[in-house]
């Protein structure tokens, strides 16, 4: 293929000349990780599940006796 230095070249001329005008993307706001609930709903959930096993442990533990 002789026409494929050409085209590389016009495809790196094309390539900067659609990203003029557009923010670098190390400057764009990076997305974090954060949870989806707030601290408190996630503590409230948490009080249930760990109470309601420590409950079922207890309760289990003197239905043997």
């Amino acid at each position: 293929m002789a026409g494929t230095p050409t085209i590389r070249a016009r495809n790196t001329q094309h390539q900067s000349l659609a990203k003029k005008g557009k923010a670098p993307s190390a400057t764009l706001k990076k997305n974090e990780s954060k949870i989806p609930v707030g601290p408190w709903t996630l503590a409230l959930f948490l009080f249930i599940v760990v109470g309601g096993v420590l409950f079922e442990m207890v309760s289990r533990l003197y239905k043997g006796f």
